[in-house]
């Protein structure tokens, strides 16, 4: 994926009633942006990433264009499907 550096940004929401997000995420230093899915979003109270995009599993990816539409989604993926999917969007 460094041939795409640059091109898209990550980000991961953990359920912050699964173990303990804040400790997996210093154990395992991505370089990516990492938030948790209790804060309320979008101006709906109570309605974290979660229930706004209506995520029923994790991991769940979502891939949105610099518009901001969602064009595709995804459950857990390898590196290489994860490519895939990004080389069609960019």
């Amino acid at each position: 994926m460094e041939e795409h550096k640059g091109e898209f940004v990550l980000v991961s929401i953990a359920d912050p009633s699964s173990n303990d997000p804040a400790a997996w995420v210093k154990q395992n230093p991505y370089p990516w942006t990492f938030g948790t899915g209790d804060a309320p979003a979008g101006g709906k109270a109570g309605a974290g990433p979660s229930e706004l995009y209506k995520v029923e599993g994790v991991p769940h990816t979502f891939f949105i264009d610099r518009k901001g539409n969602i064009v595709d989604e995804a459950g857990a993926m390898d590196k290489a499907a994860f490519a895939e999917k990004l080389a069609k969007i960019l």
